[in-house]
């Protein structure tokens, strides 16, 4: 995954450096181009993207992390899959 680095996702979020991998999503440290803020990105793997089922849960599972609100959880602030096909989820 680290051929995402430098690459642009959802048109808004560029992709900085890799933290972290597994086998549920790899997480990016990132910057949202358009408020200038450091952001995680987790990335489903473009391997299982492309299964709807993996995407489909991705994209629940990230709709219901987005519920969650407390001072020691990161808030999810963003989610979707972007016109390449990238399933991702932002974090704060």
């Amino acid at each position: 995954m680290s051929e995402l680095v430098g690459k642009l996702v959802a048109e808004k979020y560029r992709i900085e450096s890799l933290i972290g991998e597994g086998d549920a999503g790899d997480l990016f440290a990132a910057r949202n181009e358009i408020t200038d803020t450091a952001v995680t990105l987790k990335i489903l793997p473009q391997a299982l993207a492309m299964d709807m089922r993996w995407a489909k849960r991705f994209i629940d599972e990230s709709r219901a992390a987005a519920t969650v609100n407390h001072e020691n959880i990161l808030n999810l602030t963003d989610f979707g899959s972007d016109i390449k096909g990238i399933c991702y989820a932002v974090f704060e």
